[in-house]
């Protein structure tokens, strides 16, 4: 990642020249570079290194000293106070060009006038996982799921085996098969990953039967609701990645499902043994790691553009080794797959085949492998996908709204000799990680674009390990002696703002990404930032890009907002109390994205103000 913000301070440092004469820093200027220039060559080793270490070392497998990380920690600060400093050089730079009010007024300003090309976009690919190899595990368990024969009213099994195996890709199968779809009256299916709050496990339930919010519902009436919902209805509930449960509570939550008809079914994955036997009611089927034969079928799919191609006698013949290396877990079958995809040479293919490392079959050697193809993905990919650990896992994350945060975050480059509007290289980027496999379970609208996704646990896991000391999932009291250094922080509905701002925020001066994730984790509470609240976060975080403050109480808008001279994206969406934003946001001139539904419209005060580009998005509904 911090090759990406080089890149950036390179990009910068290419705009400042016409500014050095009147500035007096033509010599400085041309003196960064070069050291920009040598830092390129030696970040990236350095960073891979430090990423062996520290999964080494998050894992036990060896204590790694931490001077290196230490001095690589202070590059990356550095270099990004270097690029806020050259930024706030370029924001003084523009506000002294800028002509008068007056002026501005008489201009014929157009909002898009400023933008690149459009293009049209596609997502058609195969990006729909294949089951494959498979079919003896499917025909067994769809055998379970539409039989009546049994001792028990409902019955629960379980789908067990290591991370990556494709535990959820063919319970997925499953749940979408025909057969099943015409055997059950409703269908559920929900993600929980430690069932131990009764009342989460209840509004994720009525939420998928019902495709409604219940944030506000009391436990007993959540419980009288699912009661409801499967009275005399014969359901198929499908609980996805089950990591731990309390007995009580699984008890209690069984004990609300009973009013389902006969032949009602749970279904439930996991990684655990123990948590299989203990859950289920029948003996769980554990899933085994993919043939040789099915993992060459699966690599040659994914690798090959060409049917002609996936018999290659050659290239057959190097997966047919590359497979042995990736032990059968679907998964690193796929992001290699997706790699040997971009080298059309069986030469490539054999030079690849000697970086492969070989995937044990336990957590750390399949993330591990996982941590093999994040090294060759592109810097300003790597960057992305690590932005997405700011999302907890199994969170459905909108597109739109990912791809305008990385625009914030300076993230998307202009392709050379390319006109493209920033959002369609955006939408590349998106779609280049979702070939690759770093996305999956994908959400399309009625013309097959997609619109939302997920990603992997393993992956969200690598993410966060990548992003350590700069992205935080929530504000946590325990953050460590580096809070300073921390840049991004998701926040949930369960932070309570109304006393103000936790301490440990607070010394997080250099935060440049502030987002509400909204994940139903607990019960939901009242945010109701209030004005005071509202002019401290303003005053004290100076360098935000990416704002998020929707669906947060607040009823009026500082005018001390414009302090925030980096902003870039803000979303002010579901406050109903906003009716009118501060004419000081017109000083914001390089706000670009803004989710203000109800009140005055921004692009309307852009082209009043000359600010270069406003584009106003709706928020899409969770669900």
């Amino acid at each position: 990642m911090a090759e990406a913000i080089i890149w950036r301070i390179s990009d910068l440092l290419d705009d400042l020249p016409k500014y050095g004469k009147s500035w007096a820093v033509g010599g400085e200027l041309h003196r960064l570079k070069k050291t920009v220039s040598a830092l390129q060559s030696v970040v990236r080793d350095a960073e891979k290194r430090l990423l062996d270490d520290f999964m080494d070392q998050q894992f036990m497998v060896v204590q790694t000293p931490g001077g290196i990380r230490e001095w690589f920690d202070d590059l990356k600060a550095a270099v990004y106070d270097a690029e806020d400093l050259l930024e706030e050089w370029s924001i003084e730079v523009t506000r002294r060009e800028l002509p008068g009010k007056d002026e501005k007024l008489e201009q014929d300003v157009q909002v898009e006038s400023g933008s690149r090309r459009r293009r049209e976009r596609s997502d058609s690919f195969g990006y729909e996982e294949e089951i494959i190899g498979r079919d003896g595990a499917k025909s067994a368990i769809l055998k379970f799921l539409l039989g009546s024969d049994a001792e028990e009213k409902i019955l629960v099994v379980s789908i067990c085996g290591v991370g990556g195996v494709g535990k959820t890709a063919l319970a997925r199968c499953l749940y979408k098969d025909d057969m099943v779809n015409k055997h059950f009256d409703l269908r559920i299916w929900v993600c929980v990953r430690h069932l131990c709050d009764l009342k989460m496990a209840l509004q994720k339930i009525t939420e998928s039967a019902t495709n409604e919010g219940v944030d506000d519902i009391e436990l007993e009436q959540l419980q009288n609701r699912v009661v409801e919902l499967v009275r005399g209805r014969k359901y198929l509930l499908v609980v996805d990645d089950v990591m731990s449960h309390l007995h009580e509570q699984w008890g209690r939550l069984k004990s609300l499902l009973m009013g389902g008809v006969e032949g009602s079914k749970i279904l439930i994955t996991t990684r655990v043994q123990s948590v299989a036997h203990s859950m289920g009611t029948t003996p769980s089927y554990f899933l085994e790691a993919l043939s040789e034969n099915s993992s060459l079928d699966l690599l040659m799919r994914m690798a090959c553009e060409e049917e002609e191609e996936t018999r290659d006698s050659i290239k057959l013949t190097i997966g047919r080794r590359i497979v042995k290396k990736c032990g059968g877990i679907p998964l690193a079958i796929r992001t290699i797959g997706s790699i040997l995809l971009l080298m059309k040479r069986a030469a490539e293919w054999l030079h690849f085949e000697h970086e492969i490392p070989e995937v044990s079959a336990d957590f750390y050697g399949i993330i591990a492998h996982l941590k093999f193809s994040y090294e060759h993905l592109p810097s300003h990919l790597k960057q992305c996908f690590v932005f997405c650990s700011l999302f907890p896992e199994d969170s459905v994350i909108d597109k739109l709204m990912l791809t305008s945060l990385w625009m914030a975050e300076g993230f998307i480059r202009p392709i050379d000799n390319v006109d493209w509007d920033m959002e369609d290289i955006a939408h590349d980027y998106f779609m280049d990680l979702l070939r690759r496999n770093f996305f999956r379970d994908c959400i399309e609208d009625e013309f097959g674009n997609v619109t939302a996704c997920k990603m992997h646990g393993i992956l969200n896991t690598l993410a966060r390990i990548v992003a350590e000391n700069e992205y935080s999932q929530g504000i946590d009291r325990t953050w460590s002696s580096n809070v300073g250094r921390i840049r991004h922080v998701s926040w949930g509905s369960t932070l309570d703002l109304k006393r103000g701002l936790p301490s440990t925020l607070l010394r997080a001066k250099h935060l440049r990404t502030f987002i509400k994730t909204d994940q139903m984790e607990t019960s939901r509470c009242e945010t109701q930032m209030g004005e005071k609240t509202l002019c401290d976060f303003i005053s004290s975080f100076k360098f935000l890009r990416a704002l998020d403050w929707h669906d947060s109480g607040i009823e009026k808008l500082p005018s001390s907002i414009c302090e925030l001279r980096h902003l870039t994206f803000l979303d002010l969406s579901e406050n109903d109390g906003i009716i009118r934003l501060p004419n000081s946001m017109t000083r914001l001139h390089r706000l670009q994205i803004s989710f203000c539904p109800g009140m005055i419209p921004v692009p309307r005060i852009a082209v009043a103000w000359g600010v270069e580009q406003v584009k106003q998005v709706e928020r899409k509904p969770s669900n």
